[in-house]
């Protein structure tokens, strides 16, 4: 068993597996090619791909890697997909995380040994249409490219 920060007292409440290993993080457990745990020596994983990591008594899942998405899957059926640079708190009260690199696929399962907290916002809606919300894209770039790259469209004759 690996403790993934120095310990103060504090008790791990977060358990994370990876190929018969298990990790017990106190505050952060960083994921990779040359991280704490050591996911493979692939050159098409990052060093440093993903970070769980406590935040006000909340596990986050964090994408710290440049290209990979990172899914994390709820035991109860939730989905998120992370871009690089974005986080979200753990889903329910276990679940695992799942990476591509390269040809390879990595799954991480992690479990919790409390419910968290979840975070909600408490700002009203607008009563009215006037506001408009702003959504990311859909799709990625390169699913549009595929979307819309339909053979009666490349001749100009639809």
């Amino acid at each position: 068993m690996t403790d993934g920060s120095i310990d103060n007292g504090a008790t791990p409440d977060l358990t994370v597996r990876f190929l018969g290993e298990v990790y017990r993080p106190l505050r952060e457990l960083v994921f990779g090619r040359e991280a704490e745990l050591s996911l493979d020596d692939n050159s098409y994983l990052h060093r440093q791909a993903g970070r769980f990591r406590l935040r006000d008594g909340t596990w986050w899942l964090e994408n710290v890697g440049g290209r990979l998405r990172l899914t994390m899957v709820g035991a109860e059926g939730s989905v998120i997909d992370l871009q690089p640079g974005s986080s979200s708190p753990l889903l329910g009260s276990s679940g695992e995380v799942a990476l591509t690199a390269g040809p390879t696929r990595y799954e991480i399962e992690y479990q919790l040994e409390r419910t968290q907290v979840r975070w909600q916002d408490t700002t009203p809606l607008p009563a009215t249409g006037a506001d408009t919300i702003t959504f990311g894209p859909l799709l990625t770039p390169r699913e549009i490219d595929f979307v819309t790259d339909v053979p009666h469209t490349r001749s100009g004759k639809i």
